[in-house]
């Protein structure tokens, strides 16, 4: 099903996703910074558009690769929802998987490649500061 939406991603919006999501929205910024972690020339990203659609947050960005050339990109960002053991408490959501140019990456790619460059309190925010919703 991903496949298509890459596919169909320079068609944008589209239809039942959150395109009116804040560009600061937790999920976004997390998802960025992953990306960011695993692009050749992270300071030459930019972001051409970003939205929620649910558990998940589709970026289209560009970035230079190994050349210098700007190569058009896109990046789903999967999260998991924990429950929180306290009653009336809200949960919290953390990245589960990532697609970059629909090509999931392993647990291992994640593991080793995304982590170790991160902020780990971006990569885990409480249910109430973002506009993702339970699966």
């Amino acid at each position: 099903m991903w496949k298509k939406l890459v596919v169909a991603a320079g068609a944008l919006p589209i239809v039942g996703c959150n395109v009116f999501a804040r560009p600061e929205d937790p999920a976004i910024v997390a998802c960025e910074v992953s990306i960011k972690a695993l692009i050749k020339s992270p300071s030459s990203y930019k972001r051409e558009q970003a939205l929620i659609d649910k558990n998940e947050v589709i970026v289209l960005f560009e970035a230079a690769n190994s050349f210098g050339a700007p190569i058009r990109n896109t990046v789903l960002c999967r999260y998991d929802y924990e429950a929180s053991p306290l009653a009336g408490r809200p949960g919290s959501y953390s990245i589960g998987g990532i697609s970059f140019n629909g090509r999931y990456l392993t647990e291992q790619e994640r593991l080793t490649t995304v982590p170790a460059r991160l902020d780990a309190k971006v990569l885990s925010f409480p249910e109430g500061e973002t506009a993702l919703k339970r699966p």
